[in-house]
């Protein structure tokens, strides 16, 4: 099991991890899906399942790779092919078309890793777009069409019911993951902007967006505001140079931090 500290992660390295996870999650899909073909003597699917899990491996060479655009391109064109078979072949009752629901969260939700990495790009729009086309199409086929492979009512609706978990699972983790994304950034903008980069301490910014609210918690104590200077702080940049000035400022910091620290302290 892993265990992600969110607010130390890496973006490039959670997407990493995030492509592992999509891999294993479609892998065991098709291993579920292989097993139901054998069960019910679906030739043509049981080779299609082969194709697909050779699909997969080679994701999984692109991925060692980080190849993600062309990964990704492959790996969702040909889940929406394989869902949209499946579904023909089976039934609406099956309950296979739901996955192209759950594809298309996993859609967006790599579209949203490709524009908060730039490692690579997809367009979530036209591949939505696809999924729900193949949607469409595969009810029609099964209103016009029989199935292919005949299976009894209580089967399709215990494996509708598998369908439902494995998507509403998928959809599940995806948005908690999105939202562990989200949060991620916002607090390394947040940090970024409300930081000083060089002493690491909160600049001018945070002090005075954030005045009001230390004065309504400290309302029943007395509160002091000190103001510091380094007297001939200039001399030291002209005669050393900036680098010793910044070194300076982050010895300062460093001693007011230990010596107050329980005070807020801002540059």
């Amino acid at each position: 099991m892993y265990n992600i500290k969110w607010d130390k992660v890496d973006i490039k390295k959670l997407t990493g991890f995030s492509v592992k996870a999509i891999l294993l999650l479609f892998l065991l899909i098709h291993v579920y899906f292989g097993g139901f073909y054998i069960h019910y003597d679906a030739d043509f699917m049981v080779k299609l399942n082969i194709i697909s899990l050779i699909v997969i491996a080679v994701a999984a060479v692109l991925a060692h790779r980080k190849k993600y655009q062309l990964l990704f391109n492959i790996i969702l064109v040909e889940a929406d092919f394989h869902i949209t078979v499946a579904t023909i072949s089976f039934g609406w009752y099956c309950g296979f078309q739901n996955y192209l629901i759950a594809l298309v969260v996993l859609i967006f939700f790599v579209d949203y890793c490709s524009k908060s990495t730039r490692l690579f790009y997809v367009r979530a729009v036209k591949l939505s777009v696809m999924c729900f086309i193949s949607y469409i199409a595969a009810y029609i086929c099964t209103i016009v069409m029989a199935e292919p492979y005949l299976i009894d009512e209580k089967t399709a609706r215990v494996t509708q019911m598998i369908s439902s978990v494995a998507v509403f699972a998928t959809v599940v983790i995806t948005l908690w993951i999105l939202i562990q994304f989200t949060f991620r950034i916002e607090t390394k903008m947040s940090t970024q902007a409300y930081n000083d980069k060089l002493t690491g301490l909160p600049n001018r910014y945070y002090f005075v967006e954030n005045f009001d609210l230390l004065m309504k918690e400290c309302e029943k104590e007395a509160v002091f505001v000190a103001i510091m200077d380094i007297d001939d702080f200039k001399r030291v940049n002209d005669t050393y140079g900036h680098n010793a000035g910044d070194y300076v400022l982050q010895t300062v910091a460093g001693i007011i931090r230990a010596k107050c620290d329980n005070m807020v302290i801002c540059r």
